[in-house]
Order: C-alpha cells, then sequence, then structure tokens
C-alpha cells in the first residue's frame, strides 16, 4: 500500500531551521519531493508529520504538505486505476516529468493528465536506458558521477554489463537531458501518443532554434530518438506510428565533408619527429600510425591483444558493427605491434585527441588553412581553420582509406578490410579534391 509522510531533511549545512520534505513510501522503497518550506526543528511534530501551532509559519508550511501529499497520491491512484502498479520508480517518473511551477515554494501544484498511455515517455526512456545499461537508469548515472567528482554529470562512468558500450549510452543520456528541457520550454509532459510527424516538427525547430544544434547533430538526435520509439512499438507499447512519416530531409541542407586525411609523404613526417623525450606523446604517435596502417577505429584499436594476431592478419570483431574482419599486417602495423608486445594500452579519447592534435601542428602541411562550412536549420557557418585543427581519432581511418585508394587496393578488398556494409560508406570517408591538381594535369595537359 502506497503512503506519504511528511518529515524533516537533515542538512550538512547548520542553519537555523531544516527544509520539509514529503516521503512516498510502496513496499519498503521510498523516494522524498521537496515542499519548498522550512521550519525550525523545535516547532516540528515528529508523530504528526506536520509543524507545530508555535511556528509562525505553521499554515503555510502544512498547507505545502498537504498539496504535495495529494498531488503524489493522485499520481499512485490514476496510475492504480489504469492497472498499474504505484511503484516508487512510478509515481516518481510522472512527478520529475512535471513542468515545474512558477514559484519555488510549489513543489507539486498539479497533476498531468493520464491518457490512454499511462506513462510518460521519459519513464519509458529511463526503461530503455536502463535495460542497455545493466540495469542503471539515468539517475543512478548521475549519482554515480556526482560521487566521482565528475564535472559534467551528462557522461557516464565507465561500466560493465551493459548491451551498448559506453559512447552509444552517453548518446541516451544526452536524449534525455533534451526531451526534460524540450518538456520545460513548452510546458508539457510528453506521452507516447504525442511522437508524431508534427511533434517532431517542432522538436525539430527547438533544437535549431533554442539549442542552436547544427545540422549533422540534430540528425543524431532524431535518430536516436526514433530508435527508441522504434524499439517500443517493437514491445508493442507505442499506440501508432506516426513519427515515421516525419523526415529530415526537406529541412536539412548538406555540404561536400571536408575530409583530412594524411598522405604518406605525412605520415613519414610524422614518424621521424624526434620524441624521445616524451614517451606519452611519443605512444600517442604510434596508436595514430598504426591506426593510419590499420583502417581500425579507435574503439577497436585499443582492444588488440596478441590473441587478435593470427596468420600475419589482424582478426577482430568490431565493436561498432559487430563485424569480424581480417586485416593483413604490414611493415608498418608490425613494427609498432611488436614494440608493444601486440597489446595496446587504452588512453581516455580525450587526452589522445589533445596530443594527436599538438603533434600534427609540428608538421608544416597540417597548418594550410580550410573551409569548414556547417548548416543549422537554414543559417550558413562559415570558418577558415587549420588542417590540424579538424584531425580526431577517426582520421588515421580517413588516412588508411584514402592511401589505399590512391594505391590502388580494389574498392571490394578494401571494404572487406574496413568492414563497409556498402560503396556508399566508403565513399564517404574519401577525399575527393585529393591530388586533383595533378588529376586535372593528366586531362588537359
Amino acid at each position: 500500500m502506497a503512503t506519504t509522510k511528511a518529515y524533516l531533511r537533515a542538512t550538512n549545512v547548520h542553519k537555523s531551521a531544516l527544509p520539509v520534505g514529503v516521503k512516498y513510501c510502496h513496499q519498503r522503497q521510498w523516494f522524498a519531493v521537496s515542499t519548498g518550506t522550512t521550519i525550525e526543528p523545535e516547532h516540528w511534530d515528529k508523530v504528526k508529520g506536520q509543524a507545530k501551532s508555535t511556528a509562525t509559519n505553521a499554515a503555510g508550511v502544512n498547507a505545502a504538505i498537504s498539496r504535495v501529499a495529494a498531488a503524489l497520491q493522485a499520481i499512485a491512484d490514476d496510475l492504480a486505476q489504469q492497472g498499474i502498479e504505484p511503484s516508487v520508480e512510478a509515481v516518481k517518473a510522472m512527478q520529475k516529468c512535471q513542468p515545474k511551477a512558477p514559484s519555488s515554494t510549489l513543489a507539486v501544484t498539479s497533476v498531468p493528465e493520464i491518457r490512454n498511455t499511462g506513462l510518460p515517455f521519459l519513464y519509458h526512456l529511463d526503461s530503455f536506458i536502463s535495460s542497455k545499461n545493466g540495469g542503471l537508469t539515468y539517475e543512478h548515472i548521475q549519482v554515480r558521477n556526482r560521487q566521482h567528482r565528475k564535472m559534467d554529470y551528462r557522461v557516464p562512468i565507465q561500466h560493465e554489463g551493459g548491451i551498448f558500450g559506453n559512447n552509444t549510452m552517453k548518446t541516451y543520456y544526452s536524449l534525455y537531458r533534451i526531451i526534460k528541457e524540450y518538456q520545460l520550454h513548452k510546458d508539457v509532459v510528453l506521452e507516447l501518443v504525442d511522437f508524431d510527424k508534427r511533434m517532431l516538427s517542432d522538436f525539430q525547430a527547438f533544437l535549431v532554434g533554442e539549442k542552436k544544434y547544427l545540422n549533422s547533430s540534430v540528425a543524431k538526435v532524431i535518430k536516436s530518438l526514433k530508435r527508441v520509439l522504434n524499439q517500443l512499438a517493437d514491445d508493442d507499447l507505442m499506440p501508432h506510428t506516426k513519427y515515421r512519416r516525419f523526415t529530415l530531409s526537406e529541412s536539412k541542407k548538406t555540404v561536400a565533408r571536408t575530409v583530412i586525411a594524411l598522405t604518406q609523404q605525412e605520415m613519414a613526417a610524422l614518424k621521424a619527429l624526434p620524441l624521445g623525450k616524451t614517451p606519452g606523446v611519443a605512444y600517442v604517435r604510434d596508436l595514430f600510425i598504426l591506426g593510419c596502417s590499420s583502417g581500425l577505429r579507435y574503439s577497436d584499436l585499443v582492444r588488440l591483444q596478441p590473441s587478435h594476431i593470427r596468420n600475419n592478419h589482424i582478426h577482430i570483431e568490431m565493436q561498432k558493427t559487430g563485424e569480424a574482419v581480417a586485416i593483413p599486417l604490414n611493415a608498418t602495423s608490425k613494427t609498432i605491434l611488436k614494440r608493444y608486445d601486440y597489446t595496446i594500452r587504452r588512453i581516455s579519447n580525450c587526452g589522445y585527441n589533445i596530443h594527436l592534435k599538438t603533434l600534427l601542428q609540428m608538421l608544416p602541411t597540417m597548418l594550410a588553412p580550410v573551409e569548414r562550412v556547417r548548416w543549422s536549420g537554414a543559417e550558413r557557418r562559415s570558418e577558415v581553420v587549420p588542417r590540424w585543427s579538424l584531425v580526431t581519432t577517426h582520421t588515421a581511418r580517413r588516412t588508411f582509406i584514402n592511401v589505399a585508394l590512391e594505391s590502388g587496393v580494389s574498392v571490394a578488398v578494401l571494404r572487406s578490410w574496413v568492414g563497409h556494409a556498402n560503396l556508399e560508406q566508403l565513399l564517404q570517408y574519401a577525399d575527393q579534391n585529393r591530388n586533383a591538381v595533378g588529376e586535372m594535369a593528366k586531362a588537359f595537359c
């Protein structure tokens, strides 16, 4: 049976007045909601769970307690009427998804309208996150990150037991946060029935207009959202599939991607840099060169072990796609792997990129300016930046593909090495302007 009880919340800060909260309890589990009021401990009746008449603000405190308790009980009753167990998780999801009241003294002012889908979308999204993340919900991750004193609570601690990788889970944590911001902006509580073409169009406008996202980022958010909705549809939870009619193609402007890939001459110059006194930076260089000579993604590169090396090939199942590939070793990859006993030590992606950009600034050709054009809605954003600033861990994979194509490796063989499903994916990595002057000279000598 669900119950509510008011209590005084102890704080680490010495104050004469303590905050008053209301606990919602169900099957030996509970969570608390603030009433937005405070009271001195000597004026608190612990047995009755209310302010004593001796307190000057007794009426206001007791009214706030009644209001919050009634709202929580109403949520529980509405869930029970629909045949949904009023568990702590369900009631908490309903309460937290409500738009915030304009006054800080009202923690819960109204109960959201319960329609035919029952629970709010954020409840389903949190369940999706938990199912893919070894049982850890969005709230669990926030608590863990606070305990580890991480500055960005959106970034999860490395976990084990989840179906998705850490970077993939970051995407869904971000989606959860963005949906919460959209609900506050629109003053709504989204339910599954709300996700149709019109709602997604408005959501896209929010991402571009309020969040100032680039079109590429908008596409990633919408893709992640549709993936969640498709999973809910597969589980027979979606009341309709109208969201599938929405597409970004009508409003999404695209331009030719600025592909940054090193040439063989630049790779040779990078190898020749004297880095004997900085072994950490030298390791980053070796890791990058190994990626350039194998085509492996960073997530696969740092998993390499002696068991992956067989018959002069790297045999590995790619973490992103699950596809098994066999990549022949060459003189460069053999030398680097042997140097580290065929075991690659993992370093942070952030630290890797910082050292990599520092390294590439030592190459004169990487100082050349390039134009980067990006779109946010219909707004064109252009800037001129040095080549090195656009280099990331993934540049090694692009370098491998471009060098292989220049060397005459067939597309079919190259696809088998890098694990691309089709030619279109492969060509996205190709620098169409690479050696353009030389090709023009051959055609018009």
